[in-house]
């Protein structure tokens, strides 16, 4: 059974008990090109963020933000790292209880363009490296005297 939310809130999403699914229609362009402006995902409800693979397209209660759908890129004790495939950070630290679903399918006019394991994967590793080498770039440059 898929729920098609209304309210396209964290709270409507929350409401949605685990392992059912619910529909949203994508925004903005912070997944472009994976996802685009108008696609529809469906995204399974997880009771816990283990239930997500490094990789995976999640829909995250980001604080200040809303709802986003981004690549989970780190998964910690006590929170999650996400990222948007367009842009060059990645997002806050956020509490696992705001990942709110596994996205398990991606329709783009009416044509699934949900890509396979290997190819999460090999874009997790991607993103993750990148987001390393920011971070080393900027605590290289900080620790050099002016």
């Amino acid at each position: 059974m898929i729920s098609q939310l209304q309210a396209l809130g964290p709270a409507a999403c929350a409401a949605v008990p685990p392992g059912q699914a619910f529909r949203l229609t994508v925004s903005g362009g912070s997944m472009v090109p994976a996802l685009e402006p108008g696609d529809e995902i469906v995204a399974q409800r997880i009771g816990d963020v283990g239930e997500a693979g490094l990789g995976d397209l999640v829909v995250v209660d980001l604080p200040g933000t809303g709802l986003v759908v981004h690549r989970l890129i780190w998964r910690g004790r006590e929170g999650v790292r996400t990222r948007g495939d367009a842009t060059g950070l990645m997002d806050p630290p956020v509490a696992r209880e705001r990942v709110m679903g596994r996205v398990v399918e991606a329709t783009r006019g009416g044509r699934a363009m949900l890509p396979g394991p290997w190819s999460r994967r090999a874009t997790w590793a991607a993103h993750f490296a990148a987001a390393a080498a920011y971070r080393l770039r900027r605590r290289f440059h900080a620790s050099q005297p002016a």
